[in-house]
């Protein structure tokens, strides 16, 4: 898809999104709900092959649980090769899982293919109080204080600029979100990565969010194990 396609795939989300809710189908809206539309657009803009849930490569060999996926990859139309990610999310009347995000930012992070370019993208979708509380508007307690959560790893903003998270950078309680990646993984992190909002929709009481998730330039990477750490 071209960048104007992919910045549409985030309305085309949405539009359907709220035609369900119009039918009176948002008491059972979940995740499932936002394969279709995006399914549908994708076949229809991308001239290669579709795989849903494809196994991660960098963590086929983890021994517990069923394999990491990412919901959609799509591929090229000669080689097959896979040039672009695509990982879901729909948020719920609770607050979604801290870990869960800073999990899918970071796997979506390490699907990189040395020979080729891989975009990688996070949407997000849900009712918009919803959105707003139980994403947006997550918060981790450290030294005794409630802090935001979500924005340091995500700009919600029109006209945000791409933002550099910092995880080697990372302080206090944040640090136990990524030690536990590590350790789940069994990868080294990042020390960081850039996310960018691509597109939003918020209208219809429903939010769908687009963020593109890219490595840095001369990547590097570190233990979270490291004493210093």
């Amino acid at each position: 898809m071209n960048p104007i396609q992919t910045k549409r795939l985030t309305r085309a989300v949405h539009r359907w999104l709220s035609f369900q809710r119009m039918c009176g189908r948002s008491m059972v809206f979940s995740e499932s709900y936002l394969s279709q539309p995006i399914a549908e657009f994708i076949s229809n803009h991308h001239p290669g092959k579709i795989k849903p849930e494809l196994n991660h490569p960098q963590f086929a060999k983890l021994s517990s649980g069923r394999p990491k996926q990412v919901d959609f990859a799509l591929l090229t139309r000669n080689t097959a090769d896979v040039e672009c990610v695509i990982e879901s999310k729909w948020i719920a009347d609770i607050p979604y899982s801290k870990q869960a995000i800073l999990d899918d930012l970071l796997r979506l992070e390490c699907f990189r293919d040395p020979n080729r370019h891989v975009s990688r993208y996070f949407l997000v979708g849900g009712l918009l109080d919803h959105f707003d509380t139980n994403f947006l508007g997550l918060r981790y307690r450290d030294a005794g204080t409630n802090n935001a959560f979500t924005p340091l790893i995500l700009d919600h903003s029109l006209g945000s600029q791409t933002k550099i998270v910092d995880v080697f950078g990372a302080a206090g309680n944040l640090k136990k979100f990524y030690r536990k990646f590590h350790v789940d993984y069994g990868v080294d992190l990042p020390r960081k990565f850039r996310t960018t909002l691509v597109s939003r929709s918020r209208i219809d009481r429903i939010a769908v969010y687009l963020w593109r998730i890219e490595s840095v330039k001369n990547r590097q990477t570190f233990s979270a194990q490291l004493p210093q750490w």
